[in-house]
């Protein structure tokens, strides 16, 4: 599990970037994802992500923050899931509405998380 949580540290990472060199690519790519399907998708891969955090939380280097991190992840999973399209995509059009530095603040912000899971669950040198 701990090399999952790995895993998806380096994934969170390369969108954080992602979204630091190409905001508005990154947006345009959440405005596609934002149909009722893509919403569910959406809320199973953040429940999945979050399970997976929780899980790997006893092996990591700080397993409390690693276990809240992954439970706040599973309730925006749920929350994702209850959601209307409309409301999903009012909250799309706010955030996009902010422009490009607001999605770069984002995506730095992505990227200290993603950073900090891969630290906590990067393998121990021996």
């Amino acid at each position: 599990m701990k090399i999952l949580a790995f895993a998806i540290a380096v994934l969170m990472i390369c969108l954080g970037l992602t979204g630091l060199v190409w905001p508005e690519g990154l947006v345009r790519i959440g405005h596609f994802s934002f149909t009722q399907i893509g919403l569910y998708i959406i809320a199973v891969l953040r429940v999945a992500i979050g399970l997976a955090l929780y899980l790997a939380a006893p092996d990591s280097r700080t397993p409390k923050t690693l276990r809240v991190i992954g439970v706040l992840v599973c309730v925006a999973g749920v929350a994702t899931a209850l959601i209307s399209i409309e409301r999903a995509q009012a909250m799309m059009d706010w955030w996009s509405s902010h422009g490009s530095g607001f999605v770069r603040v984002a995506a730095i912000l992505v990227v200290g998380i993603g950073s900090f899971i891969a630290y906590a669950t990067a393998p121990r040198r021996s």
